[in-house]
């Protein structure tokens, strides 16, 4: 049965843990393929959650420059 699992990993800087979590998304296909949805800051800042994947649309939010949205397979560790 297909299913659609929310997760939340903290959100640390610099080894520092904050008050801040990342939510993500993993599909699970009816043949137990997983594929992740994310969004976060586009790479090149301190804050970056880069993660590869095939990037979505993207908007503008100072101070963390643009929100990238991503797909792709998940393997554990992928979204994140």
């Amino acid at each position: 049965m297909a299913n659609i699992a929310v997760y939340f990993k903290l959100i640390t800087l610099f080894g520092i843990a904050t008050p801040y979590y990342h939510e993500f998304l993993v599909y699970t296909d009816d043949s137990g393929n997983e594929y992740f949805a994310r969004g976060g800051p586009a790479g090149g800042t301190q804050y970056s959650l880069d993660s590869g994947g095939e990037s979505g649309g993207s908007s503008s939010n100072p101070p963390f420059g643009n929100i990238v949205t991503q797909t792709g397979a998940y393997q554990p560790g992928t979204a994140a």
